[in-house]
């Protein structure tokens, strides 16, 4: 809940408006949680592929701070690392945070991409990239994410963008993606059951 009041903010919600119109995604804000909206720009081919950094760049991020916060350290026998991307859209970030990981870090990973968007995982599943897997998945509805391969939890989630759609979508959707995250980072959301 403590995320609601700062979406409700004239700063974050004119800044987002800017994002919208500066890309060309939205006209006005209220498109931007709209499911339709998305989902007519994805079968488009419309909807940003990148949204607000780069791929390399999130994926960059993303490694490093998933490795100090390993403070133990990772290493080969840890992997493949299992990642989960909410709201993948069209992005390159799974196949960015594989490379990351591998190149930089020497550790293998997997990525889960998930949309509510079917024309979204259509367009990104055309990759042929054997360490990625794509699912219909809506983050914000209470039900199961796909299960992890190789093993019961994800040691990592990827969202670029998601939180900021959420969050124009109202308060219900809202819990519901923070009720997913809780399960996933305790380790009950890891599909199967």
């Amino acid at each position: 809940r403590a995320i609601a009041p700062f979406a409700r903010s004239a700063a974050w919600r004119s800044a987002v408006v800017h994002r919208l119109r500066q890309d060309g995604v939205a006209a006005n804000a209220s498109q931007f949680g709209d499911r339709a909206f998305w989902e007519s720009r994805y079968t488009a081919g419309r909807a940003p592929r990148e949204w607000f950094l780069s791929a390399g760049a999130a994926a960059d991020s993303a490694a490093a701070a998933l490795l100090s916060h390993r403070r133990s350290g990772l290493s080969a026998a840890d992997s493949p690392l299992r990642c989960l991307h909410l709201g993948c859209g069209t992005s390159n970030l799974g196949g960015a945070i594989c490379d990351a990981l591998e190149s930089e870090h020497r550790l293998a990973a997997t990525v889960t991409n998930v949309d509510y968007s079917p024309a979204a995982i259509d367009v990104a599943a055309r990759r042929a990239d054997p360490r990625q897997s794509y699912h219909v998945w809506d983050v914000t509805d209470g039900s199961q994410p796909p299960a992890p391969p190789h093993g019961s939890a994800y040691d990592l989630l990827l969202d670029k963008g998601t939180l900021d759609a959420v969050l124009f979508c109202g308060e219900a959707p809202l819990l519901g993606y923070l009720a997913a995250l809780r399960r996933l980072l305790a380790g009950d959301g890891g599909g199967g059951g």
